[in-house]
């Protein structure tokens, strides 16, 4: 049985780091994260948008948000902060492999996805 955030969460908010697995480790993390959960909105917080744009190889993060109808929610201040933020005010999951974000989000009773073995994600709720 899924505890009660992850069954009462509708949205999955994807970090810098997830957006751009496809073009690292060639997973469909999209494809992915629709089966696995079906009933979840996939979105991400604008400084993510803004972190993209900044870094090498972004460009193809930002196209795939386009490509696959990721909504894009509104945020300020640094992207890691502003997600552990909009996670706790939308009841959201927070999909990322940075240890130190999903240290941060299990601290506050968030559930997180990750990549597990490269290939599946996996969700994180202690």
């Amino acid at each position: 049985m899924e505890p009660d955030w992850v069954r009462h969460s509708k949205v999955i908010l994807l970090d810098t780091n997830f957006v751009m697995v496809p073009a690292q480790l060639k997973i469909d993390v999209f494809e992915e994260l629709r089966k696995t959960f079906p009933n979840k909105e996939l979105a991400t917080i604008r400084p993510v948008v803004n972190e993209l744009k900044k870094i090498p190889n972004g460009r193809i993060g930002l196209a795939l948000i386009k490509a696959q109808g990721i909504r894009i929610i509104e945020a300020t201040g640094y992207a890691d902060n502003a997600l552990l933020k909009k996670a706790e005010e939308l009841h959201g999951i927070v999909a990322t492999n940075d240890t130190k974000l999903k240290i941060e989000c299990l601290k506050k009773n968030i559930p997180v996805i990750i990549i597990k073995g490269m290939k599946r994600v996996e969700l994180v709720v202690e």
